[in-house]
């Protein structure tokens, strides 16, 4: 599963998830927007929280967690970054991780390795929240078949 954020001009952040097979297959794609969030971390850690809720929901229980947010991910693996918000939410990421799933990864890619998450949080400014299942929006299709290649 990918996941990426991104902000507009107006404080507007938006969200997108992909979770796809073993040989790169789109099986549920979502997207979720927030407004007034105090930085991109924040943004970031939310939607890996939607993420992980959203991979639950579908049924997933053997998950690969990915996110160009080195700043997520390092948290996630050390399990804790205090008691600030950002710290709150990545500790319920983590419980999540540990109690719903049989196993976990989480993994840090660059931008490049994140482009259908990426597409879908820009996308996802103009929207509230929507799922896909096992189909893939139109506006993205482009970026997977071209991700498709690159793996």
């Amino acid at each position: 599963m990918n996941i990426d954020a991104y902000d507009s001009v107006d404080n507007k952040w938006g969200v997108g998830a992909i979770v796809r097979d073993s040989e790169g297959f789109v099986l549920a794609v979502a997207t979720w927007n927030f407004e007034a969030l105090p930085d991109a971390t924040i943004a970031e850690a939310l939607g890996f929280r939607l993420a992980i809720q959203f991979a639950y929901d579908m049924s997933f229980r053997n998950i690969i967690v990915e996110g160009d947010s080195l700043n997520v991910v390092k948290a996630l693996k050390s399990h804790s970054d205090g008691n600030s918000y950002f710290g709150l939410v990545i500790d319920d990421c983590s419980r999540s991780l540990s109690c719903l799933f049989f196993s976990f990864l989480v993994s840090h890619v660059r931008r490049v390795g994140n482009s259908v998450a990426h597409a879908l949080a820009k996308f996802a400014l103009d929207l509230s929240e929507f799922v896909w299942i096992e189909e893939t929006p139109s506006y993205i299709a482009f970026v997977v078949a071209t991700d498709l290649v690159r793996v």
